[in-house]
């Protein structure tokens, strides 16, 4: 990364490009991203189930819509945007 030290801060000289679309990450790159806070995925569980005390409970999946989940997904696709 061309940079330069300007009064004690670090300052990027020209454009450039971290990490591309479908290419896997090397772990500096990671570490970039982590530091700029910029999140390339997203992860979440949901309890469906559980077993306690001999007893089996499975929960309804309340409010479950597919289009959410793709509309966080499509927000997910660009993780530039607005930078």
């Amino acid at each position: 990364m061309p940079t330069k030290l300007n009064k004690g801060v670090i300052e990027l000289i020209t454009d450039y490009t971290l990490c591309k679309k479908g290419e896997s990450l090397s772990p500096a790159q990671a570490a970039l991203l982590r530091i700029f806070d910029i999140k390339m995925s997203a992860f979440e569980m949901r309890l469906v189930c559980k077993w306690q005390d001999d007893t089996f409970e499975a929960f309804e999946q309340e409010g479950e819509d597919e289009s959410e989940d793709e509309e966080d997904l499509e927000e997910l696709e660009d993780p530039f945007k607005g930078y």
